[in-house]
């Protein structure tokens, strides 16, 4: 009864110590301290990525010419962005607000455009801006707050470093189009591309086949933990391929390099977490890199050559569709897909 009572001690004290809130969190498994729940929610937030097949990238030759593009950034480029962060979104680490800046952004606006177009131009992304705070807060309607399926993670960037990623996002996405980098059956994070015209085409398809008296068969798939696992060394390599211009190539590597987090809760910070792996979600970059990280997959039905295939891409989620005489010789084509994003798997430690 004493170790009872004693555990009994520990959880009131938790309570009494701090102020109550929804998002409290009084006890994760068996571990009462804050510092305790911070190691068992590094764990589960920040893992290792699996291992990556790193042996066919070779940084100096084998990648083709990349596009040519003088990329200015304009007054009212960044006009546009700054009147388009929300006014109360919480601020990062640096404790800047949105309403800050925009309140005053007619003085500060100069400033900032010659620091985001100096950051593209040196290919350096502020080491100030690499620090991250990550706020665990309670899934809803979970009925069990000691376990850590419970929670999850939401990260705040400093804003200042959001405005220079709004930047250079834009400017790829732009690239990107322009260009064609991206294969066209990718939607979401692009332009003019949404889930409705994903959907009609799927459609669309399926009638066709059905039109045809044939089967169309489909396969959906999501990359666990996707944005988590993102390997930056393949990352970059990716981006050559694709023929992203050298100074985005370069910018994004700064960008990615030395980055660092704390968790947030019960008004306890943690120590610093190197994350070494992943692109934060919610950062304006991730849409677009993460489209070209896995453009690879949306390539691969065209590999088939007997299979009338097709592919879907919505950022990590993936649907190949096929179309044939039978299910089951559907179903043996999409094996031999499937054969093929395995060797993407083991690439990219997905």
């Amino acid at each position: 009864m004493q170790g009872a009572d004693t555990r009994s001690m520990w959880i009131l004290k938790e309570y009494m110590d701090s102020i109550p809130s929804n998002n409290y969190i009084p006890i994760i498994g068996d571990e009462f301290s804050n510092e305790a729940k911070a190691a068992k929610l590094q764990e589960a937030f920040f893992p290792p990525p699996p291992p990556a097949d790193m042996s066919d990238i070779n940084a100096s030759t084998g990648y083709p010419d990349p596009v040519i593009e003088d990329i200015q950034i304009s007054e009212s480029q960044l006009d546009n962005i700054v009147a388009r962060i929300p006014s109360n979104k919480a601020p990062g680490p640096d404790e800047i607000s949105n309403k800050a800046i925009k309140n005053t952004y007619t003085v500060t606006r100069q400033h900032l455009l010659t620091l985001a177009q100096a950051s593209l131009n040196l290919r350096h992304f502020p080491k100030a801006f690499k620090q991250s705070a990550t706020v665990v807060i309670h899934k809803v309607r979970k009925p069990d707050y000691t376990k850590l399926e419970a929670y999850r993670p939401i990260a705040l960037e400093n804003t200042l470093g959001k405005i220079l990623e709004c930047t250079v996002a834009e400017n790829l996405s732009f690239i990107i189009e322009k260009h064609q980098l991206l294969p066209p059956e990718h939607f979401g994070g692009r332009p003019g591309r949404t889930t409705e015209d994903a959907l009609l085409l799927l459609t669309e398809r399926i009638q066709h086949a059905w039109k045809e008296r044939e089967v169309y068969s489909a396969i959906f798939m999501d990359v666990a933990g996707a944005f988590n696992n993102l390997h930056h060394e393949r990352l970059l390599s990716n981006m050559r391929k694709r023929r992203v211009p050298a100074i985005i190539i370069e910018w994004t590597q700064s960008f990615l390099t030395g980055r660092s987090t704390q968790l947030w809760f019960n008004d306890f910070r943690s120590n610093n977490i190197e994350t070494p792996a992943g692109i934060l979600q919610g950062s304006p970059m991730l849409p677009a890199l993460y489209m070209v990280y896995n453009a690879e997959l949306l390539e691969i039905p065209r590999r088939c050559e007997d299979a009338i295939a097709q592919s879907l891409g919505f950022i990590d989620d993936i649907a190949y569709g096929i179309q044939g005489e039978s299910d089951r010789q559907n179903v043996e084509k999409l094996t031999r897909m499937l054969n093929l994003v395995e060797e993407w798997k083991q690439k990219h430690g997905a």
